[in-house]
């Protein structure tokens, strides 16, 4: 069996947060291929043990590759300060910039990973993330240590927990029962939320942690849901293959077009919105370049027709 090498389990990791091999790509600057090579290494390596289910939009670990990432996880700190200790003890000069695997997907890595903003679907009209401030930016998943900005959803009227320096509102996002039009060619929907028990519906257990969605969630185990997925990402997937019915980021539909938000019955659920916070970790607050990255990230957002202001709702 082969020695373990921590660039190898980088990209493992790297697969996991970002949902595919070429998000991965993107996030790592390293191409498909070569991710490719080094998890397949690491899989022959293991005894053929497969750490991820490859699937049309994307991938999602294995048993065994769940294991395996949360141990990387738990490692991963100590092998960043072991390598900062070997440099000599300097700092790396990154600006770790951290967000939910939504935000990551649709909006950080792309921002961030040599992409022009006015390219991206979502942030038209944005400004132009510098190459030079990129290179100095590390995209992880939210609630990695180490991180100097967090990007996060909270419910509409929650104040963050949190002792970092500076958290300011940025905007909100609207979620919107969605079916894939495969799905409602044979199955149409009419206004009457009740009518929706006739349907096979999708559960996203990363919405139950927000109290806009209480009445959704209501209907939902009241009903049963005949599809239950953990995060938005297999929500999304779900949906879009005639899964059924179940909410989304309004975002989805510049992603895939063959979703159909069905915002009138939707509506008969309340307001489904999140709040969309950035928080600057203490220690961090004055560094220019976290200013910076603070800046051009909320202008992502802020310019962007899929958010909100704080004080309005989504168009």
């Amino acid at each position: 069996m082969m020695n373990t090498d921590w660039n190898r389990v980088r990209l493992v990791l790297a697969v996991a947060r970002s949902g595919s091999f070429r998000q991965a790509s993107i996030l790592t600057g390293i191409d498909v291929a070569t991710i490719s090579r080094n998890v397949a290494d690491m899989e022959r390596a293991l005894g053929g043990t497969t750490l991820f289910e490859r699937g049309r939009r994307g991938v999602t670990p294995t048993e065994t590759g769940l294991r395996l990432i949360r141990a990387a996880e738990r490692a991963e700190p100590g092998m960043e300060e072991f390598e900062r200790l070997f440099a000599g003890g300097g700092d790396s000069g990154k600006v770790r910039l951290a967000g939910a695997p939504d935000i990551l997907s649709h909006h950080l890595l792309p921002a961030f990973s040599g992409y022009m903003a006015e390219s991206h679907p979502l942030h038209a009209g944005a400004r132009a993330i510098p190459r030079e401030v990129a290179e100095r930016v590390e995209v992880v998943e939210l609630g990695h240590p180490g991180a100097d900005l967090e990007v996060f959803w909270l419910s509409p009227g929650e104040e963050p927990e949190t002792d970092a320096a500076a958290v300011d509102l940025v905007g909100h996002m609207e979620i919107v029962l969605m079916a894939g039009g495969s799905y409602l060619r044979n199955r149409p929907v009419s206004n009457d939320p009740e009518s929706l028990r006739d349907h096979r519906i999708v559960a996203v257990e990363q919405f139950r942690a927000y109290r806009s969605m209480a009445a959704w969630h209501d209907f939902v185990d009241a009903a049963g849901a005949t599809v239950s997925v953990k995060s938005v990402g297999d929500a999304a997937k779900a949906i879009s293959m005639g899964a059924g019915i179940g909410p989304l980021g309004r975002v989805e539909t510049a992603f895939d077009p063959t979703l159909v938000p069905l915002r009138e019955v939707g509506a008969r659920f309340g307001d489904m919105r999140l709040a969309l916070w950035i928080a600057t970790r203490r220690g961090a607050a004055r560094a220019d370049t976290v200013r910076m990255v603070r800046g051009l990230t909320r202008n992502l957002f802020e310019a962007s027709r899929w958010f909100a202001g704080p004080s309005t709702t989504s168009p």
